[in-house]
């Protein structure tokens, strides 16, 4: 089982509070696993966006229900500089929204 390092953290001002993002960028030229599905790799930019496949978002209760507002479910992309885009639908009305928040992200790559 591979165990994981924190290479770069973005604040929740987009300001990385650990790490850089040349760590992160060297870690992909050498190809190491990183807690993304896909990764594109700006070479010039050294701006790296990872999209997910899927996603189930399930609210943080005990027990786990699937109703109303307590889950959604789409496609999320983050980027290394904070902002995350989101399409998801609520499940209840069957409608999708698409939106952009600054978030603090912590991306991390393999150690094995």
């Amino acid at each position: 089982m591979s165990s994981w390092t924190r290479v770069l953290s973005l604040d929740e001002n987009w300001q990385i509070s650990a790490g850089s993002t040349m760590d992160l960028n060297d870690e992909v030229r050498r190809g190491t696993d990183l807690h993304v599905d896909h990764l594109d790799h700006y070479k010039d930019s050294g701006l790296l966006i990872a999209a997910t496949q899927a996603v189930v978002r399930i609210a943080p209760v005990i027990p786990v229900v699937f109703h109303g507002a307590a889950w959604d479910f789409g496609w999320l992309l983050a980027r290394s500089y904070g902002y995350v885009d989101r399409w998801l639908c609520d499940p209840p009305t069957q409608s999708f929204g698409k939106s952009r928040t600054g978030n603090r992200i912590r991306w991390f790559v393999s150690d094995g």
